[in-house]
């Protein structure tokens, strides 16, 4: 799965999030350190970029469209009638476990929390080429190093990565509260 194979990740790390943050390591040596792959290293933040707005866009469209739902009776009651024929909300007397309304609202929160993560990405990948393409350049007197671009890219990598992850929290959210 995604290039690794379950020994190998288990053996070295202990989960994909150190094995991502290593590669995203000696990705941003390789490009900080050489003039010729501080261009790769540009163009990939720019494309990481480009999923992260899209993403963005994504996450804060659907929050905001679904907003409107807790503001509306009509759709509220909705909800809470159509919890009481899903298994995963409803006790076995026929009541609800758990508001909708609650369901609702923390499926919402995952969509904010995710786009404030993708938005943080967006942010670190714009200083990760900057940080990349600056250390390699002649006029770098060597106040920007190495290790501060590694740093910047992984900072990106794991916004990105919980931004995902809550934008996936989403969805098992929403279909078991709508």
């Amino acid at each position: 799965m995604f290039g690794f194979s379950a020994s190998v990740v288990s053996a070295k790390y202990h989960d994909f999030f150190q094995a991502g943050k290593l590669a995203r390591s000696i990705w941003a040596e390789a490009c900080a350190t050489d003039e010729k792959d501080a261009i790769l290293g540009v163009q990939q933040a720019r494309n990481a970029m480009t999923a992260c707005t899209y993403l963005a866009t994504i996450s804060v469209a659907l929050a905001t469209a679904g907003i409107t739902i807790i503001f509306d009776d009509t759709k509220i009651q909705r909800i809470q009638q159509l919890a009481l024929h899903d298994a995963m909300l409803r006790h076995l007397s026929g009541s609800t476990l758990v508001q909708p309304t609650l369901v609702v609202a923390l499926a919402l929160g995952s969509l904010y929390a995710s786009f404030i993560c993708f938005a943080q990405s967006v942010r670190l990948y714009v200083h990760t080429g900057f940080y990349i393409r600056a250390c390699t350049s002649r006029f770098n007197p060597g106040t920007l190093t190495v290790n501060e671009a590694k740093k910047v890219c992984i900072h990106a990598g794991m916004a990105f990565s919980v931004g995902l992850r809550l934008f996936y929290l989403f969805i098992p959210l929403e279909s078991g509260g709508m």
